[in-house]
């Protein structure tokens, strides 16, 4: 589960503050954006993901639990394999 909330939390900043400091990365991060992504609904892209990092002085295995610190690089990873695969094709 991502930890964004707590992350957050431990910094002192509200939502509206850390839509705000994310917002060069997503020009349509608000304070609702921040609320679905600490829910769970909805996951950071890989850019909003390092904005988030950097907004919150954390590193990314901070901002989620072991499980999906392992697994959504790995998506990410077998996606590549499969589009290096089909290009050769």
């Amino acid at each position: 589960m991502i930890k964004l909330k707590e992350m957050r939390q431990k910094r002192g900043m509200s939502q509206t503050v850390l839509a705000e400091k994310v917002r060069h990365a997503d020009p349509t991060a608000s304070q609702m954006t921040i609320s679905v992504l600490e829910q769970g609904e909805l996951y950071p892209s890989e850019k909003l993901r390092d904005a988030l990092c950097e907004a919150l002085d954390c590193s990314e295995e901070d901002l989620y639990d072991g499980v999906e610190a392992m697994f959504v690089p790995a998506v990410q990873n077998e996606q590549s394999k499969t589009t290096e695969v089909l290009a050769e094709i």
